[in-house]
């Protein structure tokens, strides 16, 4: 009995581990998680860790109020396929900001998740 739970268990844990790596994750951002902008902003530039289809993924800018900065929809850029940026249409106020990102790689692996930025630039 112990023998063929040791078998089962064998023959199940490469499945396992196979779906658990069906992800896509953020490599880097600009503005980078945490960071102090001080001057101008247009863009959101999300750089995946993966090859992304842009017409699957999605980016929101959310000010410390929870209102939501206008953003355009993520775009390709044309040196990468693992890099989408998003143009900034409303205007920032000096505050904290909260990024919140979902992807889908070319190969149909998900992920999402979220980062903040503090934001210095606007004139008084």
């Amino acid at each position: 009995m112990f023998g063929a739970f040791i078998t089962v268990l064998a023959l199940a844990l490469p499945v396992a581990t196979v779906g658990a790596a069906r992800h896509i994750g953020l490599a880097s951002s600009n503005p980078a998680k945490d960071a102090h902008v001080m001057g101008p902003l247009s863009e959101l530039r999300l750089t995946f860790t993966g090859k992304i289809d842009v017409s699957k993924a999605s980016v929101e800018l959310v000010a410390s109020d929870s209102s939501k900065v206008p953003v355009e929809a993520l775009r390709e850029v044309a040196d990468s396929n693992r890099v989408a940026v998003a143009q900034i249409k409303g205007a920032l106020r000096n505050g904290n900001y909260t990024v919140q990102w979902k992807a889908v790689a070319s190969d149909g692996a998900a992920g999402s998740g979220s980062f903040g930025f503090m934001y210095m630039g606007a004139k008084k």
